[in-house]
């Protein structure tokens, strides 16, 4: 069976995006995802690894880095900047900073040492939280945009005006934030949720309140993170309200509870019908990163971890079974998976536990090159159950031994 013949075996209720191709991808893994807490920095090599990966993935942008941090980071980021312009890629580098002369400046001399236009993120929250710790009024926060932008535009770099903590702003702040932004020649603005905070349908709100005062005088972008757990649907949301640049990191890693998952970003999307999506190298992303920064991918985390295609239970095994024994490789890929994965390189795993029956043991069997009798299922099982964990091959493979003989 093909898969354009499974349509007839299950209702979809999802429907399909209406922005299938307005939208690019912003990785942000080598400076928010490196504000994990428990990560080690990637060495430059392993940066510049990191880069070759994202054009592999035809990443449109990466933000590299927060130049003023550091003069280290500086001369990495020139590094990186240099290997970008060496290998002729297309990706377009970012840099992110405050709107302060002290952040801007080091973008400005990287632009000029880079020979190429650069994106540059500036950003100022305008919530009352925030206004309220920093001490600051609305004319302070505009005065900052608009000579953060001035200062850009003078030295021709792209300029970008990122308002942070977007979704805790109020409409009459943030009206003015968004005006002063588009007025004073903003090419694009990040509305950013900060500290996670908001749902889907306040996307929707936020998203649609934005545009209705930029209109098309700027593109918008979105930056989420992932504190409610509504980060990918979060960014589901913002990119079929419109919103042309989503922001995201290997895996999600960042601050706190993380960000939008590249990978879980990339996979919906091609579930839900858009175009031009490449998920070739997405799992190799996500492994140089987990190796990189010594942060492992859990076995369960949605698209790239090592459990999401295995089950030890009766009832799936055997309808798994069922289909392979049909050679209906589309069938068993969908029985018991809402993502196939062939679509990703993978296979469905089927391993034998205390919830196992017959079908985990001739499927699992099978998988490993073995012959199968009922009177080695009856002992495997046996084995199985009394045990607090799946089987492993060694501890099947020597009870299949031991039955034979």
């Amino acid at each position: 069976m093909e898969d354009d013949a499974l349509d007839g075996l299950f209702h979809n209720w999802n429907t399909s995006f209406s922005n299938t191709r307005g939208w690019h991808i912003v990785d942000d893994t080598l400076r928010d995802g490196l504000q994990a807490p428990n990560i080690t920095a990637p060495a430059l090599t392993e940066k510049l690894m990191l880069i070759d990966c994202m054009v592999k993935n035809g990443v449109y942008s990466l933000i590299a880095s927060y130049p003023a941090a550091s003069k280290d980071l500086f001369d990495e980021t020139d590094a990186m900047l240099r290997h970008i312009r060496n290998h002729n890629y297309s990706i377009v580098p970012s840099l992110a900073g405050r709107t302060t002369p002290r952040d801007l400046r080091p973008i400005v001399e990287l632009q000029q040492r880079f020979g190429r236009q650069l994106r540059a993120y500036a950003f100022i929250a305008c919530s009352p939280i925030r206004q309220s710790v920093e001490n600051w009024d609305m004319g302070f926060i505009r005065e900052r945009i608009e000579e953060s932008l001035k200062y850009l535009i003078s030295e021709d770099v792209f300029p970008i005006i990122v308002i942070e903590d977007s979704t805790r702003c109020n409409p009459g702040d943030l009206s003015e934030v968004l005006r002063c932004a588009a007025g004073s020649g903003a090419k694009s603005v990040t509305l950013a949720d900060t500290v996670g905070c908001i749902n889907s349908e306040g996307v929707r709100k936020l998203v649609g309140f934005a545009r209705g005062i930029t209109g098309s005088r700027v593109t918008l972008e979105w930056h989420g993170h992932n504190d409610r757990g509504l980060a990918l649907a979060n960014a589901l949301t913002a990119i079929d309200c419109g919103v042309e640049y989503v922001h995201t990191t290997a895996s999600g890693i960042g601050e706190r509870t993380g960000n939008l998952s590249f990978e879980q970003l990339l996979v919906n999307l091609w579930l839900d019908g858009c175009d031009g999506v490449n998920l070739s190298f997405i799992h190799e992303f996500a492994a140089l990163t987990a190796r990189y920064t010594h942060m492992p991918i859990p076995p369960n985390q949605p698209v790239i971890g090592s459990d999401i295609f295995t089950t030890g239970t009766g009832v799936h095994a055997s309808a798994i079974l069922k289909a392979l024994k049909n050679s209906d490789a589309a069938l068993a890929d969908a029985v018991y998976s809402s993502i196939p994965a062939r679509l990703l390189g993978r296979a469905q795993n089927i391993e034998i536990g205390q919830m196992s029956g017959r079908a985990n043991v001739e499927a699992k069997l099978r998988q490993m090159g073995l012959p199968y009798t009922d009177e080695m299922a009856e002992t495997i099982l046996a084995a199985a159950k009394s045990s607090s964990r799946f089987l492993t091959d060694a501890e099947i493979t020597r009870l299949a031994d031991v039955n034979e003989s």
